[in-house]
């Protein structure tokens, strides 16, 4: 790969056109607007290699809640885990992620809680199983079972 080149996975790279006598040979290209060309190895045009790409929401969704885990796993105010700036951004990303934050507690038992709450305007937990995390998530899953938001299976 040129050094100039940005790659964003192993099929695929964008170059400066400066390189693209160079590329030509192993990739087929297309011009791209503003001076770049996507290079593309051959295989990748291939029926065999397709590759289950997650949409951007997920990618991003995991991305932050790793890094909220990792930087926040010390604290014990809930409020100021709530506060990270990973946890607002993925409250940010709107009632879309829902389904998502509800997939991730059923699996990983992080406390998406508040965004939640925040973010569907309900509260399934019963008052008695507060502070139960357990019977948190099960309320919650409950929940998204009946609204539609996780499948029955799940």
């Amino acid at each position: 790969m040129a050094e100039s080149c940005i790659t964003w996975d192993a099929e695929n790279e964008w170059c400066p056109k400066s390189d693209e006598k160079r590329w030509l040979a192993r990739y087929p290209s297309k011009a791209v607007p503003d001076g770049w060309v996507e290079r593309k190895p051959i295989t990748a045009h291939l029926d065999v290699f397709v590759r289950e790409v997650p949409p951007p929401i997920e990618r991003i969704f995991r991305d932050e809640a790793d890094k909220w885990e990792r930087e926040t796993v010390h604290l014990s105010l809930t409020a100021r885990k709530v506060l990270h700036p990973s946890y607002q951004a993925i409250m940010s990303m709107g009632p879309a992620v829902v389904p998502i934050l509800l997939d991730d507690l059923r699996k990983t038992k992080r406390g998406w809680f508040w965004a939640l709450k925040h973010l569907t305007q309900v509260d399934p937990v019963r008052e008695e199983d507060r502070g139960n995390v357990d019977k948190m998530i099960d309320a919650w899953i409950g929940w998204g079972r009946k609204e539609g938001k996780l499948p029955s299976g799940s």
